[in-house]
């Protein structure tokens, strides 16, 4: 198979690289490696006869997100996407003109309608983190820089029946004109009170209107144009229909990055900086003595750091990082803050999806993770990584396989950058100047420091350098 004669120089090399291609196309997300390639594998300073302490994700930087998330998981499983579509869907069923479009397509009419419904959310169900997704990528795409951003505008909308070719001039029942009709009717608000009403944008799409266009734009393209008179089915053949289409952004699943951030040369990167790090957002976070990272902060905070100075990195992947970044919030309307902000461990996230904006993937690597996005069950994730089996996992994908120093390495790279644009801009000598910088700046504006909420600050361990 190596196509080479025994004994050959080139043959281990070139086993190694088949070793590789195998494991790129195995669907498991630690796969078994070479021995001589355990290089990387982390070992705790141990004295004669001591054993190495296993890295742990709870005792890690990234141990607080099982508090901050609402899953209190560390990845987004069904458990919180049923809750968050159980809200949705229930709140586009209080119209009853939708309820009334619904039982108007189906066969079985009002007498069947309660069950079509169920049917209906199963199938939403099937396919909901892409939905979502979706929903988040368009938004990312209109001009706003605030909340107005996480509601989808007309123009957004629009665009999206474009991209993923909805509307079709020559379509009987779904033209471009219809699709624009579709967004009026569902903005459209029967009840006038209360706190979602107060919360909906009269000229935007909240999430579980998103939902009600969708399936509007289902009865229409599939439903009248093709016949289909249920339901659940002419919106199962809609999500089918926009699977292959959407960008390769909205493919993959947000959690396949936590795989390769929940490492430890991950954790030690950020606990080795952790005190500017803490000293960086909650400067950019004080506008209006704010406790979480809004929008406009993330985005200054890219600004400062020069990445979106960079011809790699544009406005829009920004934003992108920033919806990425977050963990599931079942609800738009009472955990509005956090449904606009970034926590600190969000925070994080976003530095370690921003380095691969630089530093992308091979094109190997990202079929790796699509196929992890279709097969991965994100609820036995969430057990797997708070046990001792966790530590073993020495892999995160590159073009050339796996490697778990590899994204440390792009997020160490970043974050010089970051220091050496702050600290031109701020006139700093060193990152230990920088941070006292910006924790006087954040109390003369109003906020407060890390340390003002976690006691007196422990002295650092490392002198101060000219970059992080």
């Amino acid at each position: 198979e190596l196509g080479m004669r025994p004994g050959s120089v080139q043959a281990p090399s070139r086993f190694k690289g088949c070793v590789r291609d195998v494991n790129v196309h195995r669907p498991f997300f630690r796969p078994p490696l070479l021995l001589e390639e355990r290089r990387f594998k982390s070992r705790a300073h141990m004295g004669s006869g001591a054993e190495a302490e296993i890295w742990s994700i709870d005792n890690s930087v990234f141990g607080s997100r099982r508090v901050e998330s609402e899953g209190k998981n560390f990845f987004d499983d069904d458990v919180i996407y049923e809750k968050r579509l159980h809200l949705e869907w229930n709140n586009a069923l209080t119209k009853g003109r939708f309820i009334k479009v619904m039982a108007k397509a189906d066969d079985d009419g009002v007498a069947g309608i309660a069950e079509e419904l169920e049917e209906t959310r199963e199938v939403l169900m099937l396919h909901f983190a892409m939905i979502a997704r979706l929903f988040n990528y368009y938004c990312c795409l209109q001009p706003d820089n605030d909340e107005a951003m996480f509601s989808m505008k007309f123009n957004a909308w629009a665009t999206l029946c474009r991209d993923l070719k909805l509307s079709n001039q020559k379509s009987k029942y779904c033209k471009p004109a219809d699709c624009d009709n579709v967004f009026v009717a569902t903005n459209f608000e029967e009840q006038k009170d209360g706190a979602l009403a107060d919360a909906n944008d009269d000229l935007a799409l909240m999430r579980f209107e998103f939902l009600e266009a969708l399936t509007r734009v289902a009865l229409l393209k599939f439903g009248k144009e093709e016949g289909v008179h249920d339901v659940s089915e002419s919106v199962e053949k809609l999500l089918n229909f926009l699977k292959p289409a959407v960008p390769e952004q909205v493919s993959i699943e947000a959690n396949v990055f936590r795989v390769r951030l929940y490492t430890e040369p991950c954790s030690k990167l950020f606990e080795r900086h952790q005190h500017l790090l803490q000293a960086v957002y909650c400067f950019f976070r004080t506008g209006g003595r704010k406790k979480t990272l809004m929008l406009d902060g993330w985005l200054a905070v890219c600004d400062a750091a020069g990445w979106t100075t960079r011809p790699e990195m544009s406005g829009f992947d920004a934003k992108l990082v920033f919806m990425w970044s977050q963990m599931c919030i079942s609800n738009e309307v009472t955990n509005r803050t956090r449904l606009v902000s970034l926590t600190w461990i969000e925070f994080l996230e976003a530095m370690g999806r921003v380095s691969e904006i630089f530093f992308p993937l091979g094109p190997r690597a990202k079929a790796a993770q699509l196929r992890m996005s279709e097969e991965q069950d994100w609820s036995d994730m969430n057990k797997v990584v708070r046990t001792p089996e966790w530590s073993q996992v020495e892999g995160t994908w590159d073009e050339n396989g796996y490697n778990d120093k590899v994204l440390s390495l792009k997020i160490s790279e970043i974050l010089n950058w970051m220091a050496d644009a702050m600290m031109a801009e701020w006139n700093c000598s060193d990152t230990d100047a920088l941070r006292r910088k910006f924790e006087t700046l954040t109390r003369m504006k109003g906020g407060s420091c890390w340390n003002d909420k976690k006691g007196s600050r422990k002295n650092d361990s490392t002198h101060s350098r000219s970059r992080p």
